[in-house]
């Protein structure tokens, strides 16, 4: 699947600029062994995935779910 904007792309690359994820390129999801290989590569070194998963934590929006409710519900009570 595509998006019309790119903004799966655009998200994925801001996660990967704070080390928190990896990008898998559409080309690499056409090639199995390439896929398997950098999947394998992931997986199996503890250290990148808890790292990736300190900078996941450490960028993460805490409450963002009641945040983005609350803008909401201010944003409806001042069109009344």
């Amino acid at each position: 699947l595509t998006s019309s904007d790119n903004h799966q792309m655009k998200n994925a690359l801001y996660i990967k600029k704070i080390r928190a994820c990896w990008v898998v390129n559409r080309n690499e999801m056409d090639d199995i062994k390439i896929l398997q290989s950098k999947i394998k590569n992931i997986i199996l070194d503890k250290k990148k995935l808890y790292q990736a998963a300190k900078f996941a934590k450490e960028n993460a929006f805490i409450d963002s779910t009641n945040t983005v409710a609350n803008i909401g519900e201010v944003l409806i009570k001042e069109r009344k």
